[in-house]
């Protein structure tokens, strides 16, 4: 992956996470522009050329590289609290509120990754959901786990470890709403993703926002740690800022990065889904 703005890191390992074109997992590489054209000296090409270019190209650059590879094992928590529903026939029910709250930290270089938008924005509104809930003494119908999920950047495990061992047997959970990087984006709407337009979470969500004058936005997508819920055939919806993905992973992900107006209006039209859905 060619890094146009970033020149301090030439040549970096990445961690930057996106859909693969190709199934097979392969090595990658986060390189500034100045390396890219090192390495296409010669070839004929530039970056312009192989922009939409999907296959291998010969080139007449050879690079070597060298890793060391440590594994080694790490303790991860994932950290619950349940609101008891108040209502004797659905009170059984559960919706799952999740935020991850961890993230990569070090760019593996001197790069320190912080994660202000992702995902200290998502956790900071479901903390924020759960404490007005406290301080109104709110109960709602269903009963709503919140959940902060550990090792979200390392195959989803916290999630995955929940769904083999749950507080809350899967079969009463009735849906999950996922917060991630609500607090910045350079676009101009809250997005709902999820895998499919006719989801049962979409009504409430457009009418809230609707109520709220904001403005959302649907997106057909599969990624989020939300998504193996949805192959236990859980209905799900990720919530996250439009183009939010732009300054992901990046070490310009600070708090200063975080827009308070954005930041406030997905707290708005989350508090008000999640409302709508633990009360139903």
């Amino acid at each position: 992956m060619v890094d146009l703005e970033d020149e301090g890191h030439p040549f970096q390992r990445s961690v930057y996470r996106q859909p693969p074109l190709v199934a097979e997992t392969i090595p990658a590489f986060r390189i500034s522009r100045s390396v890219a054209e090192d390495l296409l000296a010669g070839s004929g090409y530039t970056l312009e050329n192989l922009s939409l270019r999907f296959q291998a190209v010969p080139l007449s650059t050879t690079v070597r590289i060298s890793i060391d590879v440590e594994e080694e094992e790490i303790e991860a928590r994932n950290v619950l609290g349940l609101l008891p529903g108040s209502d004797l026939e659905v009170g059984a029910k559960v919706i799952v509120i999740g935020a991850h709250y961890d993230h990569v930290g070090s760019d593996l270089g001197e790069a320190i990754i912080r994660g202000a938008n992702d995902n200290a924005s998502g956790t900071a509104v479901l903390l924020e959901i759960a404490l007005l809930w406290q301080e109104q003494g709110r109960r709602p119908a269903r009963s709503v786990l919140f959940a902060a999920w550990r090792a979200e950047d390392i195959d989803s495990s916290g999630v995955a470890h929940y769904l083999e061992h749950p507080a809350i047997p899967i079969t009463q959970t009735v849906g999950v709403i996922a917060l991630d990087s609500v607090g910045a984006g350079k676009g101009s709407r809250l997005l709902y993703t999820a895998p499919e337009r006719e989801i049962p979470l979409a009504w409430p969500i457009e009418t809230g926002a609707s109520q709220l004058g904001r403005r959302v936005r649907y997106m057909d997508d599969e990624d989020g740690w939300q998504t193996l819920f949805g192959a236990a055939g859980i209905p799900t919806v990720r919530f996250t800022w439009e183009r939010a993905e732009d300054d992901a992973y990046l070490p310009s992900d600070t708090v200063d990065a975080i827009n308070v107006d954005k930041l406030a209006s997905s707290g708005e039209v989350l508090i008000l889904t999640a409302s709508w859905l633990a009360g139903r």
